[in-house]
């Protein structure tokens, strides 16, 4: 939702090229674990975290596996980084 108003509210200052596939991607995939967790586990007791903590462990891979976070930007994060000197 809030992608969406940005949009609509940006749209005329300048040009940001959203990337809608991989937008409606990860909200699909978080929206399912989030919903699915809600509604067909149990609300309390030990099964019942230890599931939705599943479901929360299996949300990043999901993303990577669908290429929603495709490998290449995973790869530059685990990059090491040389400090920039101050100035």
């Amino acid at each position: 939702m809030i992608v969406v108003v940005l949009y609509l509210m940006t749209r005329e200052l300048f040009d940001v090229p959203f990337e809608w596939g991989r937008l409606s991607a990860a909200l699909a995939i978080c929206v399912a674990g989030g919903a699915g967790g809600a509604a067909l586990l149990p609300s309390h007791g030990a099964d019942a975290f230890a599931i939705r903590l599943l479901i929360g462990a299996a949300i990043p891979v999901l993303l990577v596996a669908t290429r929603v976070v495709p490998r290449e930007q995973l790869l530059a994060l685990a990059r090491p980084r040389r400090a920039q000197p101050a100035g």
